[in-house]
């Protein structure tokens, strides 16, 4: 097992017992008790309760047994300490609250004027996922060095009034975002990355650039892993594709100093990964004519396994935080589920529902919530398998109070499918009038994601 090899060797040390990504190890609790040790892409997990509620994200999670497993000076470095302060974080939940309820509930024994989305859910790629594996730094150093508050973009309504024609458009880079300050590499959470010095030095001294770490379409779990990994050798297959320089100027003039600044030019994402080496690169941007116009670049992108499209208006200044003159373009999946158990709110609604735990049609179960009007965290939780559980923040009490009941079809909505093949982001719409049976979307990384393993097997 590599160094390049997400969860391999941390900081030099190995994992004294290697794992390959998928494999599992049965570990003895105490009493009769038996947990599952799993090595994932970029992380480990264990089924023991101590590991599922120890607080934050999957990848920095341990244990006992992930410690009598792969020794202690291995997770040492691989999940740091932790202060007071951050245990416990994340999802407070209890065993008891998260029940599939089938006994309780069933008795059973077994440029132009721009419209912002109202749905504004989260995507799981937040750079919260590093904050205890990067240094955290809250001001400006000297000389103006340091973190920034980021550009962030508001979500554009495919279906709505407002026409796109006039706006810049570029593909969504499924990367992790990276500020560079002209002599270090930040996250849009002000935490600092560590690429080697033989990769920054290609970088400007002269000029803050904002950008995407980028390692291949449908790579964020590896590219993530690899950047955690602290420097090394795998940033070789790290880009850095640039789509802006922060600073004052329309968003053209910062644009043409970006790309000059840009050791290898204006690359896209496609001419990047053909690359055998690291790339820094600005990201081409292109006009849009027409709605149709818009449709046909965001259907490009999706052909070619790409997450989406970003929207930039004319003329537009460099503003910190969330803004209208920046949209991100991503469309949602419809797919039907049964409905085979609830879990329990938490807060105000400790004593109803708080989210559905729905069947797929390919056999994985999920957990379903959110509401048109979500705008709430996303917790993750990977005891076993992944499961995606959104708080139902705009769903009405009455939901709450009534769920629809064990064996209903319903509807949900979602935006990709994670790699263990649940919907990433899943949003429940209601009950389906005319569905009997449950119903998968053809998600287009599916097919993607087989082509490219037949692809890699004929290589070999």
């Amino acid at each position: 097992m590599s160094a390049e090899g997400d969860s391999g060797t941390i900081g030099g040390r190995e994992p004294a017992r290697a794992m390959e990504v998928g494999e599992t190890i049965k570990v003895a609790g105490s009493g009769t008790s038996e947990y599952t040790i799993k090595r994932h892409v970029n992380h480990y997990s264990c089924t023991c309760p101590a590991w599922l509620f120890y607080g934050g994200e999957s990848n920095i999670r341990t244990c006992k047994h992930l410690n009598a497993v792969l020794g202690e000076a291995f997770e040492a470095a691989r999940v740091p300490p932790r202060s007071p302060s951050s245990k416990g974080r994340g999802k407070k939940a209890t065993a008891s609250k998260r029940t599939r309820l089938v006994d309780d509930f069933e008795g059973d024994t077994a440029s132009p004027t721009h419209s912002p989305s109202s749905s504004n859910s989260k995507r799981v790629k937040s750079d919260a996922a590093f904050n205890d594996l990067t240094r955290e730094s809250d001001t400006l150093g000297e000389n103006g060095k340091g973190p920034i508050e980021v550009m962030l973009a508001k979500t554009w309504e495919l279906d709505g009034r407002a026409s796109p024609q006039g706006l810049w458009a570029a593909e969504k880079i499924d990367g992790v975002r990276a500020y560079w300050d002209g002599e270090s590499m930040w996250s849009r959470n002000r935490n600092k990355y560590e690429p080697p010095t033989w990769w920054k030095e290609r970088l400007p001294k002269d000029t803050p650039l904002d950008g995407e770490l980028f390692a291949g379409r449908d790579s964020f779990d590896r590219c993530s892993g690899l950047v955690r990994s602290g420097p090394g050798p795998h940033w070789k297959s790290i880009h850095y594709l640039v789509f802006d320089a922060v600073m004052e100027g329309t968003v053209e003039e910062r644009w043409r100093v970006a790309k000059a600044k840009c050791v290898d030019g204006q690359m896209s994402p496609d001419d990047v990964l053909k690359s055998i080496t690291s790339c820094i690169a600005f990201l081409p941007q292109t006009e849009v004519k027409s709605k149709e116009h818009l449709l046909q670049l965001l259907a490009e992108v999706h052909k070619v396994g790409g997450e989406g499209l970003m929207l930039r208006r004319p003329g537009s200044r460099y503003t910190g935080g969330k803004t209208s003159d920046l949209y991100k373009v991503k469309t949602w999946y419809d797919a039907e589920g049964i409905v085979v158990g609830y879990n329990v709110g938490e807060g105000r609604n400790s004593h109803r529902t708080g989210s559905l735990r729905l069947l797929m049609e390919c056999g994985h179960e999920f957990d379903c919530g959110g509401g048109r009007e979500y705008d709430g965290e996303i917790f993750c939780i990977r005891p076993i398998d992944l499961k995606c559980t959104l708080s139902l923040s705009a769903v009405t009490d009455s939901l709450r109070d009534h769920p629809p009941s064990i064996g209903t079809v319903v509807v949900y909505k979602f935006q990709e499918l994670s790699h263990e093949g649940t919907p990433r982001f899943p949003i429940y719409c209601g009950v389906s009038a005319d569905k009997g049976v449950a119903k998968d979307a053809i998600v287009r990384s599916t097919q993607l994601r087989a082509d490219q393993a037949v692809g890699a097997g004929s290589e070999a």
